[in-house]
């Protein structure tokens, strides 16, 4: 089996935490956290994701911190930056050398694209950074602001937007 790499949006560790998702990606995740166990796929999710349960009131975030802890047992990931840096070479905290006076800072052409294409920041971020890492997955229920741009994320960035039971139906099962 090839060593696959899927990562959790944040609507599904709030959908875990609301048990709100449809009984069929409940069962694909079940089944993705089994096979995560056995060591057949790894499973990862970003701070960005902490970031953004963070952000939900106070009164319903602790189950949502609750999921993202559990998971960051099973999962790895790191994080990159987004804005890379040229024309000087980057010492310490942000101190430039080389002969230009200033740094020219450009973000990464792929999140360029990623918020050109989505109408949410957090998640041209999300794809971003599961891109970067060689993540394969990405596993989301948001058919509003990802799930419907599904063709063009896999040509930007090489990886694909599916739901937990389309990857469990499509990957999973082929690898039985």
């Amino acid at each position: 089996m090839e060593n696959v790499t899927v990562y959790l949006d944040t609507c599904i560790i709030s959908g875990i935490a609301e048990m709100d998702l449809p009984d069929n990606d409940i069962d694909a995740l079940i089944n993705i956290f089994e096979q995560s166990k056995k060591g057949k796929i790894k499973i990862a999710t970003s701070l960005i994701s902490k970031e953004e349960i963070g952000k939900i009131p106070i009164k319903y975030r602790k189950k949502h911190e609750l999921i993202y802890y559990l998971l960051t047992d099973l999962t790895y990931f790191n994080y990159l930056k987004p804005i890379m840096n040229y024309g000087s070479t980057i010492i310490g905290c942000g101190v430039g050398v080389g002969f230009s006076s200033h740094l020219k800072r450009k973000v990464d052409p792929i999140l360029n694209k990623l918020k050109l294409l989505l109408p949410d920041k957090n998640d041209a971020l999300h794809i971003f950074q599961a891109a970067k890492n060689k993540i394969q997955y990405f596993l989301t229920v948001d058919r509003k602001t990802i799930l419907r741009f599904e063709n063009q994320i896999e040509e930007i960035c090489k990886i694909k937007v599916i739901r937990p039971q389309e990857f469990n139906t499509t990957f999973l099962a082929t690898q039985k």
